[in-house]
């Protein structure tokens, strides 16, 4: 399945087809720049200006995104100049914003963050996916825990809700577990989207949780720049109210005072499996690993300084999420530990490194630092460890513990990453091939075009060639010559390119189709100059895609 997805992916149609130049003037609704969806526009934000452009939709969830240096904002206008959206700074300084859309024509406006920002920038506007349904809608009155209109949500919830003048909006959950990871958003609904929002979460008699010793925090507004919140918490069993409501007090850049909103709910039980203990120094040298599962507890015990403890396998076979966190044990408690994620690397037959928390502590009185991990949105399909580990010499970072592995869920959006592996960087004769990406935050989205460049080609003479796969090979890869080798496998396709310069754009326009969330894909950066190398063909770098629902 990951085979054909990958090939399908390859067959993009022309370069020149994909990405365009901003065409000035374009710094008002009628002059507008009419631009197709799937097709990226490369633009210079002058101090000051706006720049404007169009786009026509047969309706469907709609992403733009900028990616570049420049500080940018978009703003979504309907046919008749209204703002029904808005996107400051998701991701860094550029903006992201997916909203579901109608058939009609619509208007993008970027412009800087402030009257002097300037510089170069791309405006990826995605070919329309299908609507990203909803499990329901918001229903009135619903302003008090009280009121008829309050719903019961539970995992999976995608809910559509507006948000007038004053109104209130509140939600029930309902947790049975003896504790529960909760990860909730507020997030782009329909057009048009309020661009300020602000979350409450209740106690079961409607009381604002307190703000310690309750498993996370109470309330949140939205910044001035992110229109979106998202909260991950760990509550005890009982009853529980989510509370949408207008910013306590109104951003700075607010366009959209009123609007939709999307509330999304994913609910991860703990505690619901047997208690596992640790198994006798079988992780003394941290490669080996007491068996856990999700949903299940662990008893351990660090006896000594810089300790580390290895729990697992965890095995996901699609993009899921997963919270974890430790304790005190029962007896001679440690009050202080550090927990990660490693991943388990079937190519080295090796643990990857551990992605390490060392604070959000949620389940212990003040004064004790144990640590909460969630890893969520995106778990790429593989076999993964947890890592608990005494973080120095104290003595209260010796003793007892308890490890919380949360029941997994499915990902409720995957979010898309670009890296390379430097690898035979200097096989052959210099210069050397190599990949790049001509801004470093654009990443593989579904729906968008994604560019890398193929540099270090010789001048006039080389092809440039890039090849394509489903998988990382060890090292040592596939040797082609004194030095070189393939690093990926099995071969999907080779695209080949000429160039006078040295240098090559390489485009690839993704499919709309939200299945290909979590793909992974390998690219490697070869040429073929007929002299160096096995054959003439010495390769380069690689890199790896995965393919995301959002740019961050």
């Amino acid at each position: 399945m990951r085979s054909l997805i990958a090939s399908s992916l390859l067959l993009a149609t022309p370069l020149m087809a994909q990405r365009v130049a901003e065409a000035e003037p374009n710094n008002d609704q009628l002059t507008a720049q009419a631009v197709l969806t799937g097709r990226q526009v490369d633009c210079n934000l002058v101090a000051g200006e706006q720049d404007w452009f169009s786009f026509t939709t047969a309706g469907g969830q709609t992403r733009l995104t900028t990616s570049g240096a420049a500080d940018t904002r978009i703003l979504l206008l309907d046919s008749l100049g209204t703002v029904i959206g808005v996107n400051d700074d998701s991701r860094g300084l550029q903006s992201d914003l997916t909203i579901n859309l109608t058939a009609g024509t619509y208007f993008a406006r970027v412009e800087g963050f402030g009257a002097a920002t300037t510089g170069l920038y791309s405006l990826d506007i995605a070919i329309e996916s299908a609507l990203k349904p909803y499990t329901g809608a918001e229903s009135e009155p619903n302003n008090v825990i009280t009121d008829t209109g309050v719903q019961v949500i539970g995992n999976g919830a995608q809910i559509l809700g507006a948000l007038g003048a004053g109104d209130v909006d509140v939600y029930r959950v309902d947790l049975t577990a003896p504790r529960s990871g909760v990860w909730f958003q507020v997030t782009e609904g329909d057009a048009p989207f309020i661009s300020g929002h602000r979350y409450e979460v209740l106690d079961s008699a409607g009381a604002l949780l307190a703000p310690t010793g309750t498993f996370g925090g109470n309330v949140g507004d939205t910044s001035n720049f992110t229109y979106r919140t998202s909260q991950v918490r760990c509550w005890p069993a009982g009853t529980y109210y989510i509370v949408v409501r207008e910013r306590s007090v109104a951003s700075t850049i607010n366009p959209v005072p009123a609007g939709n909103y999307r509330l999304e709910l994913q609910v991860l039980p703990m505690n619901t499996g047997v208690t596992v203990n640790e198994a006798p120094a079988l992780d003394a040298n941290g490669q080996t690993a007491t068996p856990i599962v999700s949903g299940q507890q662990g008893v351990g015990n660090l006896s000594v300084a810089n300790e580390i403890d290895l729990w697992g396998p965890i095995t996901f076979s699609q993009p899921s999420v997963l919270q974890f966190q430790t304790g005190n044990g029962a007896t001679s408690p440690v009050l202080d530990t550090t927990i990660g994620l490693r991943f388990f690397d079937p190519v080295t037959n090796t643990l990857g490194a551990a992605t390490l928390v060392t604070t959000g502590n949620i389940l212990e009185p003040t004064g004790t630092s144990h640590a909460r991990g969630t890893f969520s949105f995106f778990l790429a399909p593989s076999t993964y460890y947890l890592e608990v580990r005494s973080p120095g010499t104290l003595a209260t970072q010796i003793g007892n513990y308890v490890l919380e592995v949360s029941a997994t869920e499915p990902a409720p959006y995957v979010a898309a990453s670009y890296a390379t592996v430097a690898a035979n960087a200097t096989c052959g004769v210099a210069p050397f091939p190599t990949l790049a990406r001509q801004f470093t935050n654009e990443v593989p989205t579904v729906g968008n075009y994604f560019s890398v460049q193929l540099n270090g080609l010789t001048p006039g003479v080389a092809i440039g060639l890039l090849v394509w796969g489903t998988a990382q090979l060890p090292p040592g890869g596939l040797p082609i010559g004194i030095g070189c080798e393939l690093n990926i496998s099995p071969i999907l396709d080779v695209q080949s390119f000429f160039s006078l310069t040295g240098s090559a754009e390489v485009g690839l326009t993704i499919p709309a189709n939200p299945t290909l969330r979590g793909a992974v894909l390998w690219q490697q950066a070869a040429e073929y100059d007929g002299v160096t190398g096995f054959f003439g063909v010495q390769t380069g770098n690689y890199g790896r895609l995965i393919i995301g629902e959002r740019s961050y």
